[in-house]
C-alpha cells in the first residue's frame, strides 16, 4: 500500500514536471508567436506602404528626368551665351581698335627719325659722290655714249630732266656737288616711295588702287576710323613671301641701279657693271641702312600713328619755290619769286587732321607742318664751273 503510494508520489512528480515543461515551451510558443504577430504586423503595415514609395519612386524618377532635360538646356544656353559673349569680345575688340586715338609713337619721334634719315642721307651722298667721281670720272670730257645717253634717260624721268641736263653738261671731276645733289634727289625719290608705299615692292597699281580707296574713307570717315583704317590695311598687306632682309635687298639694288644711272650721265667711263660692282661692294651697307629707315617710317606713319595722316613730303622737279612749304637748303639771295626748284634734297613731313565733317572741305582739316623739305634750286647751277 506504501509502495502504491510512493509510486503515485513519483508519477504525480513526473506528470508535474512534464507540465512544467510543456508550460514553458508553451510560454515560449507564444512569446514566438507575439513576435511573428508583431512582425506579420509591422509587414503589413511596409506592404500598405509599398504603392506609395514606388509612386514617390516614379516621382522622383520623373524629377530626375526634369532636372536632366533642365541641365541640358542650361548647358545649351550656356554655350550659347559662352558663344555670344567671345563674339561680343571679339566685336568690342574690333570697335575698340577701330575707336582708340592712342599713338603708338609720338610726332616728336617721327620726326627725329625722319630727321635722322635725311642726315645719314647728306652724309652717305657726299662720300659716295666723291669717291666714286675720283675713281671714275674722266680728266677731260668726252664724247657721250650710248650707255651714258640711256642712263640719262632712265633717271631723268625720276630727278628731272634738268638736273640729268646738268649733270652731263658741268665739270664734277674738281667738285662732285651737281653729283651729290643728284643722288640726294634720287634717294628723296625712292625713300618717299618707301615711307609712304602700302606695300613695299609690291604691284605699283594695287598701291594706287588702295590709296584711291582710303582717300574716300578718309574723305567720308572720322579721323579715329579712318586711321584705324589705314593701320589695319597697312598692317595686313601682303609681302609677296619676302621677308625684311629679301626685302631690303631689293631696294638697294633699286637704288644702286639709279646711282650708276646718275654716273653714267654725268661721264663717268665705266661700265654700268662696274660701277655696280664698286658701288655695292663699297657702300652696299651704307644704302641697306638707309632702306631700312625709311621701312621703319613706313611702319610708323602707315601703322603706329592714328590721330592723324603723316605725309613724308618731296617736292616735284621745276616746282615754284614757295618758302611757306619748303626751304632752300644753299639759302641763295635769289630764292624769291619765281626762282624754280631743281630738285629735292632732304625729305619733309606735314600732319594732316579731320578736325570737322562738315562744311568746306579745306576747312574740315588741320595742316600743321612739322618739317619742310629741303630743296635745291636750278639757280645753284649757276655758280659751278661750266
Amino acid at each position: 500500500m506504501n509502495r502504491d503510494r510512493s509510486q503515485a508520489h513519483s508519477d504525480l512528480h513526473k506528470l508535474r514536471k512534464t507540465l512544467d515543461n510543456y508550460s514553458a515551451r508553451l510560454e515560449g510558443s507564444l512569446a514566438h508567436s507575439e513576435n511573428l504577430l508583431k512582425e506579420n504586423k509591422e509587414l503589413r503595415a511596409k506592404v500598405k506602404q509599398i504603392p506609395d514609395l514606388i509612386r514617390q519612386r516614379e516621382a522622383l524618377a520623373r524629377d530626375i528626368e526634369v532636372a536632366r532635360e533642365e541641365s541640358s538646356t542650361l548647358r545649351k544656353e550656356y554655350g550659347q551665351m559662352t558663344a555670344l559673349l567671345d563674339d561680343r569680345t571679339s566685336e568690342l575688340k574690333g570697335a575698340q581698335s577701330f575707336l582708340t586715338t592712342a599713338d603708338t609713337f609720338s610726332g616728336t619721334e617721327v620726326l627725329n627719325t625722319l630727321q635722322r634719315l635725311n642726315s645719314e642721307v647728306l652724309q652717305h651722298t657726299a662720300f659716295i659722290a666723291e669717291s666714286m667721281i675720283e675713281s671714275y670720272m674722266p680728266d677731260k670730257a668726252l664724247m657721250k655714249t650710248e650707255k651714258q645717253m640711256a642712263g640719262a634717260n632712265r633717271v631723268s624721268g625720276v630727278i628731272g630732266r634738268t638736273i640729268v641736263h646738268f649733270l652731263g653738261t658741268k665739270k664734277h671731276r674738281d667738285d662732285p656737288i651737281l653729283v651729290q645733289i643728284a643722288f640726294q634727289a634720287y634717294f628723296a625719290h625712292v625713300l618717299q616711295w618707301i615711307a609712304c608705299a602700302w606695300s613695299i615692292g609690291g604691284d605699283e597699281t594695287q598701291n594706287q588702287l588702295i590709296d584711291e580707296i582710303y582717300e574716300k574713307v578718309r574723305d567720308t570717315e572720322a579721323q579715329a576710323i579712318s586711321g584705324r583704317w589705314r593701320a589695319l590695311t597697312r598692317g595686313n598687306m601682303p609681302r609677296k613671301q619676302r621677308d625684311e632682309p629679301q626685302l631690303t635687298s631689293l631696294l638697294t639694288t633699286k637704288i644702286l641701279s639709279g646711282l650708276v644711272d646718275i654716273l653714267l650721265a654725268a661721264g663717268c667711263n665705266a661700265s654700268q657693271a662696274e660701277l655696280v660692282t664698286a658701288l655695292s661692294s663699297k657702300f652696299g651697307d651704307k644704302i641697306s641702312f638707309l632702306v631700312t629707315l625709311a621701312v621703319r617710317v613706313n611702319k610708323i606713319v602707315g601703322e603706329d600713328v592714328t590721330s592723324g595722316d603723316l605725309e613724308v613730303l618731296a617736292v616735284p622737279p621745276a616746282s615754284l619755290f614757295d618758302p611757306a612749304s619748303m626751304e632752300d637748303v644753299y639759302n641763295e639771295a635769289s630764292s624769291g619769286t619765281g626762282a624754280r626748284v631743281l630738285c629735292t634734297t632732304d625729305l619733309g613731313l606735314r600732319k594732316r587732321v579731320r578736325v570737322f565733317m562738315t562744311g568746306e572741305k579745306e576747312k574740315q582739316w588741320a595742316l600743321t607742318t612739322l618739317l619742310k623739305p629741303k630743296v635745291a634750286l636750278e639757280s645753284v647751277v649757276e655758280i659751278m664751273d661750266d
